[in-house]
């Protein structure tokens, strides 16, 4: 709101207390502006202060839900226990059919096959840090398990006859195997207001677990294949 100064014609915003031109004093702005000035500023005041306390609600939540989840995760794969949300699914690679068969059953078969079911009592989890809390988020575990890849990729495989000489041989190493660590990423998704859901069905997370089962025998195959091309020439 604006006064004409009745002396210069000068427009003088409402509150000044003189016209800035001719120095004529103003009248005081009404009573009633006042209180809807100061009304709107309480009421601007009062919505942030809301909105500030949604997000922390908001962000404290997520924070809560996700750390108690990923420590629920830690205790259930120490347990030796992989019936998580997408890990009884996870394809231990992409590996040839026979190679499969040493995992034991296929994965449809949802089972965890005998040299699992060896490598998860030595399986050890701690949860490194978590990453992001609104939209998507992730969290480090680090995961400790019996080294079968230095074994597989340091062993003469030729000297067993049979994929049941190996297995056994596999499972004979294992509890005294050293561990073998590393760091895998999950990504969580969100799942309701605060719910997440993590993305066990990956590669890394199934490679960690295995203890690098994956990792050998991909270089295995690679080096079959390579011999195989080489022979034939």
């Amino acid at each position: 709101m604006k006064f004409i100064c009745p002396r210069c014609g000068k427009k003088v915003k409402a509150g000044k207390p003189y016209c800035p031109r001719c120095g004529l004093p103003m009248p005081p702005p009404p009573p009633n502006m006042k209180k809807k000035h100061t009304g709107l500023k309480v009421l601007l005041v009062f919505a942030i202060i809301l909105a500030v306390l949604a997000l922390a609600w908001f962000a404290v939540g997520n924070t809560v839900t996700l750390y108690f989840h990923s420590e629920d995760v830690v205790e259930q794969l120490n347990r030796g226990d992989l019936d998580l949300p997408g890990v009884r699914e996870t394809d231990f690679s992409v590996l040839p059919h026979y190679m499969q068969q040493t995992l034991g059953e296929t994965v449809e078969a949802q089972s965890d096959g005998p040299i699992m079911e060896a490598v998860l009592p030595y399986l050890q989890v701690e949860r490194e840090s978590i990453h992001g809390l609104f939209t998507q988020s992730s969290v480090d575990y680090s995961i400790s398990a019996p080294d079968l890849e230095t074994w597989l990729l340091s062993t003469d495989l030729l000297q067993f006859s049979t994929q049941d000489e190996l297995l056994g041989a596999m499972l004979d190493y294992i509890p005294n195997a050293p561990l073998r660590t590393v760091t895998v990423t999950v990504e969580y998704d969100r799942d309701g207001l605060f719910g997440w859901r993590g993305e066990y069905q990956t590669v890394e997370f199934a490679d960690a677990v295995s203890g690098g089962l994956n990792t050998a025998y991909n270089v295995l195959y690679e080096q079959m294949l390579k011999e195989l091309e080489e022979a034939l020439g």
